[in-house]
């Protein structure tokens, strides 16, 4: 792992990605399943 000296702020951009692609997967898995979610893992 590399030392960042702002390792808080690279965490917080970091959980942000995670949280966007999540949303969408989220909104992918419910336009093609109708509604449903099936897939929520990562």
């Amino acid at each position: 792992m590399r030392s960042y000296k702002n390792g808080h702020q690279i965490t917080v951009e970091h959980l942000i990605n995670v949280v966007q692609a999540t949303i969408d997967k989220v909104e992918l898995c419910r336009d093609r399943r109708g509604g449903h979610f099936e897939h929520l893992g990562p």
